[in-house]
């Protein structure tokens, strides 16, 4: 793209995939100067990820979705973590494999899953304020509710696991910033819909 611009020739590049973040790219790539291809496998916008997501931007919530082998070795040896597999899907071939693409797909050390975390808190915090720069520009009517997502637990176990592996994924000072450990009661509050389950609610992760 340098060589093209330096050249006065004009620079065109492929975008894949026609999701939020897709679309986005492409529409700064047009601003910029640059001819722009837009291509997805499926017959319409945004029919995969940005679609499955229900509309969700988690800037608080930026842990990449892989696992270290020990985080699979504790998964697969208790029950109290967030995530179990249990050893008879360890030996089903599809799920082996499927685990295995998993695994390698990512950062697979804790030292490089807490970088990866960094990096895409940077992205996640460009991206809402590029969002928020396209809906003022284009005047664009998006009803949009800024709160924030409630995680509640039954098990006490795999409430006390996942607020751990939370509190490990960022630094100290970024913890008030990012979530807050809420009780049963505070779940309600903050999501009355749950009043008839307070019984049975140990309490929540509010992102």
């Amino acid at each position: 793209a340098c060589t093209a611009q330096a050249t006065g020739a004009q620079p065109h590049i492929a975008v894949i995939g026609t999701g939020l973040v897709g679309l986005t790219l492409a529409s700064s790539l047009r601003q910029r100067g640059f001819r722009v291809t837009v291509i997805d496998r499926q017959p319409t916008v945004a029919g995969e990820c940005s679609y499955a997501n229900a509309a969700l931007l988690m800037r608080s919530f930026s842990r990449p979705k892989t696992a270290t082998i020990p985080q699979l070795l504790r998964w697969a040896l208790s029950r109290s973590e967030p995530v179990h597999v249990s050893w008879r899907a360890l030996v089903d071939p599809a799920m082996t494999a499927f685990g295995l693409r998993f695994l390698l797909s990512g950062p697979q050390t804790e030292q490089v899953a807490l970088e990866t975390t960094r990096i895409t808190d940077r992205l996640a915090q460009f991206s809402i304020k590029r969002i928020e720069a396209i809906i003022k520009e284009k005047n664009l009517q998006v009803p949009s509710i800024k709160g924030g997502v409630l995680m509640f637990f039954r098990d006490p176990a795999k409430f006390r696991a996942l607020v751990e592996e939370t509190e490990r994924s960022f630094p100290p000072e970024q913890h008030a910033d990012r979530f807050r450990v809420v009780s049963a009661e505070e779940c309600v509050e903050l999501e009355p819909i749950l009043a008839k389950q307070k019984d049975q609610i140990v309490g929540g992760i509010f992102w």
